[in-house]
């Protein structure tokens, strides 16, 4: 996993976080199980990448909502279950 997205997310979840008052440790903590959770080998698009791709896609319309902390949460978290022995993970 490249170092530099890594960092930039980390970055971005450090950002986040506060808005929900979460503390030093607990941001670290669940950073550490988000990449834990996104980083399985079996995992093919809902990984790292995808959530970048879908944070970075959040900037430019974040005019369009009335809470974008909450936007941006349900983003980071919308895959970070996923089964890869099953198919309907989608629903």
């Amino acid at each position: 996993m490249p170092h530099r997205l890594i960092h930039t997310l980390e970055i971005e979840w450090q950002d986040l976080l506060p808005s929900f008052s979460a503390e030093s440790t607990i941001i670290e903590q669940s950073f550490q199980l988000i990449l834990q959770g996104y980083s399985s080998p079996q995992r093919y698009h809902h990984n790292l990448q995808h959530i970048y791709q879908v944070i970075t896609t959040i900037h430019p319309l974040q005019n369009y909502t009335q809470n974008l902390a909450a936007v941006k949460l349900a983003a980071w978290l919308h895959d970070v279950v996923f089964d890869t022995r099953v198919q309907d993970n989608e629903e």
